[in-house]
């Protein structure tokens, strides 16, 4: 009887490995000749690892084994499993919408070169443990960590044209049982270049971004301005009581827009801008000061100001930058303590074609009302429906307690 066998080994990445082999086996004279293959492989994946084989037998029948291990995660965040054995774990969570995952695939497509995202630096008590590139592909990466140690998890963005909105550094010490926890969200990242001039045509010093869009602002010199933005949010550029720019002034179809000659323009109170809040404070104290030499009494307007709209027209009426309209036909359509979601709304309604005005609670949160320039259009009445907007002559004291805060 003579047996011969041919084994070839194979290896791809560094976590994927196996082996084919085959044998011939021939028991001589009146024997019949047996040739068979055997397969065996072994993976090791992010999440958990296994290996399996296939033997031949006899009559046509095939033998195969194969085996999964890996370790389970299950904390108030959810549940994962990893291929590393370890008592205590950093988790990073990416919510990087779809298409931004795929135009970054495309972009290293066209480029032949892999751009991570991000370094993660993993530091081990205050020293440096491992340097790794991240990629926002969705879903989850499971590290282990060392036990009874403390930990400090930081991502710095490294791919141009995205910006992480979401957590970039975690910290803590890794008891067993325990996890560190960070949300990736990558966002387009938009760049505008600005020459940017007061109302009389003198270069603007400084200008401030707010909005939910904002990252930060350059000063490349008098008048001249780098403006850096994520997503497509709401933002505006504003210099002490004037506005310059905002989103619906600009189309961000291009990671770089530059723009010229952008005028900035005092904000007003009426005719559907905002009531700046910087001033509230001091025109409190003048309204209850002016109610006070006129013997009137209004318990609620010494706490809100806007509780009555004709006294605060007077007021305004003699800051010679605001314009103050008594509105008797505003519809509410929500108190906001988050003032980017004020903003938003406020955009929104002025599309709809209607004057918008913001009256600051005594809360510190933002009322926002929105007048119909004439009857309401279908557009108008859905978003009243929407928001469930109630019709007001004026703001009153209670009335947050009727509409739920954001």
């Amino acid at each position: 009887m003579t047996d011969t066998s041919l084994q070839y080994n194979f290896h791809h990445g560094e976590r994927s490995n196996g082996s084919l082999s085959v044998g011939d086996s021939f028991g001589g004279k009146n024997q019949q000749r047996k040739i068979g293959p055997s397969l065996s492989t072994c993976q090791k994946a992010f999440n958990f690892s296994g290996n399996a084989a296939v033997q031949p037998q006899s009559e046509g029948q095939h033998s195969m084994f194969a085996t999964i291990s890996g370790s389970q995660i299950i904390n108030s965040d959810g549940f994962w499993l990893s291929n590393s054995a370890a008592e205590s774990y950093l988790i990073i969570n990416d919510n990087t919408p779809e298409v931004v995952r795929y135009n970054l695939l495309k972009k290293e497509q066209k480029d032949s070169v892999g751009r991570p995202q991000a370094q993660l630096t993993l530091k081990k008590c205050d020293k440096i443990f491992s340097n790794q590139d991240y990629f926002a592909q969705g879903g989850d990466k499971v590290i282990p960590l060392e036990k009874y140690r403390q930990w400090n998890a930081r991502l710095q963005s490294s791919a141009y044209g995205v910006h992480n909105t979401d957590s970039n550094q975690v910290q803590g010490f890794s008891f067993p049982g325990s996890t560190l926890y960070l949300k990736t969200d990558y966002q387009p990242e938009y760049q505008i270049i600005a020459e940017i001039f007061d109302s009389r045509g003198f270069p603007m010093k400084n200008i401030e971004c707010q909005g939910a869009s904002c990252i930060k602002v350059e000063r490349l010199e008098d008048g001249l301005f780098k403006v850096f933005l994520k997503g497509k949010d709401y933002f505006r550029l504003v210099s002490s009581d004037m506005l310059c720019l905002q989103e619906t002034n600009v189309n961000l179809s291009q990671p770089l827009t530059r723009l010229y000659d952008v005028k900035c323009e005092p904000l007003h109170s009426g005719n559907g801008q905002q009531l700046l809040a910087k001033d509230y404070q001091n025109l409190k104290k003048a309204a209850a000061s002016r109610l006070s030499r006129n013997n009137i009494k209004h318990n609620k307007v010494t706490g809100e100001i806007s509780s009555s709209f004709d006294l605060l027209s007077d007021l305004l009426k003699e800051k010679k930058r605001y314009s103050a309209t008594k509105h008797n036909e505003s519809w509410r359509f929500g108190v906001f303590r988050n003032y980017d979601n004020a903003l938003r709304l406020r955009s929104q309604l002025e599309s709809a074609g209607l004057k918008v005005k913001f009256i600051q609670m005594q809360s510190g949160a933002n009322a926002v009302y929105g007048t119909p320039m004439e009857e309401l259009t279908p557009l108008q009445r859905q978003l009243i429906n929407k928001y469930g907007a109630m019709k007001q002559p004026v703001a009153t004291e209670n009335s947050d307690d009727t509409v739920a805060m954001n």
